[in-house]
């Protein structure tokens, strides 16, 4: 199974991928901390080689259209702060609400698929 991998943080929904058998083809992660510990870990062997890209609005205008037809899965952890009772619950108001851009990507690979 490939894997396209949203929101990745540093990785570890990745392990999991590993423990399937799953190659990760591309990494989307906007924290740039988190993209160098990608990044190391791509170097260090323990992460299939493939693309990081930082944000995710950019990716979906830019290049998730490249993903049609190569991946087989696509993961994400999409961040959780506009629910959460330790925030402010703001829900779709927040700016993290990053949901609808998980929709965006699905969208940007299925209409090329389709046609």
């Amino acid at each position: 199974m490939k894997e396209l991998s949203l929101f990745t943080g540093m990785g570890g929904g990745i392990y999991g991928s590993m423990i399937l058998g799953w190659e990760t083809v591309a990494y989307v992660e906007q924290n740039k901390y988190c993209q160098k510990v990608i990044a190391q870990r791509i170097q260090d062997g323990w992460f299939d080689n493939g693309e990081i890209y930082g944000d995710i609005a950019e990716f979906n205008r830019t290049d998730a259209h490249k993903y049609t037809g190569q991946i087989d899965i696509l993961t994400g952890g999409f961040p959780c702060q506009p629910h959460s009772v330790a925030g402010k619950r703001e829900g779709t108001s927040d700016g993290r609400w990053l949901f609808d851009e998980i929709i965006k990507t699905i969208e940007s690979m299925t209409k090329i698929a389709a046609f």
